[in-house]
């Protein structure tokens, strides 16, 4: 759980009982995931205003070690150009996908921090596929795009998935069933479309 007075807040489930706390005062966080064997934590957000390293990124967490190990955009020497926003690991958890608030989806290396590359998709929200070949963005007009995940190319939606062009109400929320073939997505005016 993140909360607005910069802390993460881990629990066991289902007892709700504390096990661990990371205080980053210096940030808000906009997303939070767990590697697929809930070794790491990886987190996004922008550094709040008086921050003297103001800008923002992707992090990376040990559970075990209880420390930060990698600070994505700080680590590749890049200015960055919006701050982390909505993320994902690729299945296996040796990657993770990121998207800033510009639009621009990156691929990481975890192990290592290497930036496989960076792919400008004009998105505000980013899912992967469950077999990790290719993700998908939804811009701020609703517009749903595919991409693959091998070198960020754009690609053709899955047959049977719809008009990829179609323009929906403004997207809240995107999500993916475990075969890709479609996308289920909620707006703000509290319709549900696949």
């Amino acid at each position: 759980v993140a909360t607005a007075d910069g802390m993460i807040r881990i629990y066991d489930h289902p007892t709700l009982k504390r096990r661990h706390e990371i205080n980053i005062l210096t940030m808000t966080i906009h997303d939070l995931e767990f590697s697929p064997d809930s070794r790491l934590l990886a987190y996004t957000g922008n550094d709040k205003p008086g921050n003297a390293q103001a800008g923002g990124g992707a992090y990376l967490y040990d559970l075990e070690t209880k420390r930060e190990i990698r600070s994505l955009a700080r680590d590749q020497d890049q200015p960055a150009t919006g701050y982390g926003y909505s993320m994902t690991f690729l299945p296996g958890g040796e990657k993770l996908m990121t998207l800033d608030i510009g639009g621009t989806a990156y691929l990481w290396e975890t192990t290592t921090g290497t930036l496989q590359y960076r792919v400008s998709t004009g998105g505000s929200l980013l899912r992967v596929t469950s077999d990790g070949e290719a993700f998908v963005t939804v811009d701020h007009y609703g517009r749903i795009r595919y991409w693959r995940t091998s070198d960020g190319q754009e690609t053709d939606p899955p047959s049977g998935s719809g008009d990829p062009g179609a323009r929906l109400p403004k997207i809240t929320a995107v999500a993916l069933p475990a075969d890709g073939s479609t996308a289920l997505t909620t707006t703000s005016a509290g319709e549900i479309h696949t």
